[in-house]
């Protein structure tokens, strides 16, 4: 698709550049209308010879165009020095032969010839010149144009590597911990495992999912808090309490995907949940970030870390907003702050 839109930009260039140099060469022939003047001197007008000659630029230079889109790029991209002499020769050849045949073709049918020959040799040798030195100018940018495109397929799949490195990091932390859970659930109650397993199993499927561009709606990603919480429910009951207030108009924006849940995780590692001293999670947008809260109740002996949970979080922001996250601690709450990109579809729609 790339090279087919290239390749119709480049004939819309070839038609317009073979009409300008034509009107350019053959359109200051219009003073000759003024018998008094520098020009009159030497060609006196003429509507068929001038209608003629522009007409006959025309095809020459858009027939030196379209003859040297595909050979001039072998050359260019050749190391070799005889391969260019040999398609600069054709070329000089050929314009020698269209000059000839341009000066018989306006002495058969306009039956007069002025001024050496017509300035048929000059006019074309010079149009030929132009016209390489445009095909070189545009060989240059189509090369620095594929650099630029290979350059970002290059940063986009480091970017994808980068990302999968730090998914990897993160879903056997899950799966570990599901895994610990369930065994608890069936354990005190078998009859709510088979209410945890499906939970779990949306969560799991969530955690594999592969965005194209690892990035999903706020949406998205409530849904998949809304089961691993369900989750926690059946793990601690009473031992915490989550507020997600988010307007329907925030839930299109966007941000990495698996952001919310390593943070929960993270929450209830670290502080204790029960009905005495609930755990409070709160979740809303404030301005272009989405907050997280909880309130702190530090365990007295807390589970040994990874330290990949909010690192891994900060680095993946980095790389697909080139924004990182705000961290908050106090007294009595620890705050986190993701910034939200906006939808592209979305903006467009709206910016209608």
């Amino acid at each position: 698709m790339l090279h087919t839109m290239e390749g119709y930009n480049n004939r819309r260039i070839y038609w317009y550049s073979s009409l300008f140099l034509a009107l350019a060469l053959n359109m200051p022939k219009l003073f000759a209308l003024r018998s008094d003047g520098l020009i009159a001197r030497f060609w006196h007008f003429n509507g068929y010879e001038l209608l003629f000659k522009t007409v006959f630029d025309f095809l020459f230079c858009l027939s030196v165009f379209f003859i040297n889109d595909k050979i001039l790029k072998v050359v260019f991209n050749s190391k070799g020095t005889k391969k260019a002499v040999f398609y600069i020769l054709l070329n000089v050849v050929y314009t020698g032969l269209c000059a000839i045949a341009g000066m018989q073709l306006q002495q058969l049918l306009i039956g007069r010839i002025t001024f050496f020959g017509g300035g048929y040799m000059v006019r074309l040798y010079f149009c030929l010149l132009m016209i390489l030195l445009g095909l070189r100018i545009l060989s240059l940018l189509s090369e620095a144009r594929n650099k630029d495109i290979e350059n970002e397929r290059l940063r986009n799949s480091n970017l994808n590597a980068e990302m999968a490195l730090l998914k990897a990091q993160l879903n056997p932390h899950f799966f570990f911990n599901a895994l610990s859970s369930l065994s608890a659930v069936v354990r005190e109650n078998p009859g709510v495992a088979q209410h945890y397993i499906n939970h779990l199993s949306k969560v799991y499927r969530y955690s594999l999912k592969q965005p194209d561009t690892q990035l999903v709606s706020l949406k998205e990603e409530l849904e998949a808090v809304h089961s691993y919480t369900e989750l926690m429910k059946m793990r601690f009951e009473n031992g915490f309490h989550i507020d997600v207030k988010i307007d329907s108009v925030h839930l299109h924006l966007q941000l990495p995907h698996m952001s919310l849940q390593p943070l929960l995780e993270n929450a209830f590692k670290h502080n204790a949940a029960s009905a005495a001293s609930p755990l409070q999670i709160d979740i809303y947008v404030e301005k272009d970030m989405l907050v997280i809260a909880n309130s702190l109740h530090p365990v007295i002996f807390p589970e040994a870390g990874t330290g990949i949970g909010l690192y891994n979080l900060n680095e993946r922001y980095k790389l697909l907003l080139n924004r990182e996250i705000e961290i908050i601690q106090s007294n009595d709450t620890f705050v986190v702050k993701f910034p939200l990109k906006q939808d592209e579809l979305t903006c467009s729609y709206y910016r209608r």
